[in-house]
């Protein structure tokens, strides 16, 4: 391969592409295919329980992408449940704050409505 060559890099443009049998790949939504030994159904099961989706299939390269595409979904759940963990979190912290707040603002209003009526006595007290 010299300069200015046409030839493509191995796997794009190529006949065995890996994106080759990608449309067999079932959609988030789309029910798996049911495995036809009885081991494969078990680990279907399992799998299922998990959320995960199990095809039986001779592609291994299929096969890794379903994998692959799983282990994001969890990633991506995992990270969804800590970010609306860390979100009630901030959500009690300043519920918390704000009846911190209102409560000083009560204290600071009795204390002035206390000092208001010693004046009027010290006042009184004077005539």
């Amino acid at each position: 391969m010299g300069q200015g060559s046409q030839s493509s890099p191995i796997g794009i443009g190529s006949q065995s592409s890996p994106m080759e049998g990608l449309d067999d790949i079932p959609d988030e939504g789309a029910t798996p295919l049911i495995l036809s030994r009885p081991e494969g159904r078990d680990k279907q099961k399992a799998a299922k329980k998990k959320g995960k989706v199990v095809v039986e299939s001779s592609d291994m390269y299929t096969t890794q992408l379903l994998e692959f595409d799983n282990d994001m979904r969890e990633r991506q759940k995992s990270r969804m449940e800590y970010e609306n963990r860390k979100i009630n979190l901030q959500e009690r912290r300043l519920e918390r704050e704000a009846e911190e707040w209102a409560y000083k603002r009560q204290v600071r209003e009795q204390e002035a409505e206390q000092w208001d009526v010693e004046k009027k006595e010290r006042e009184a007290s004077i005539l």
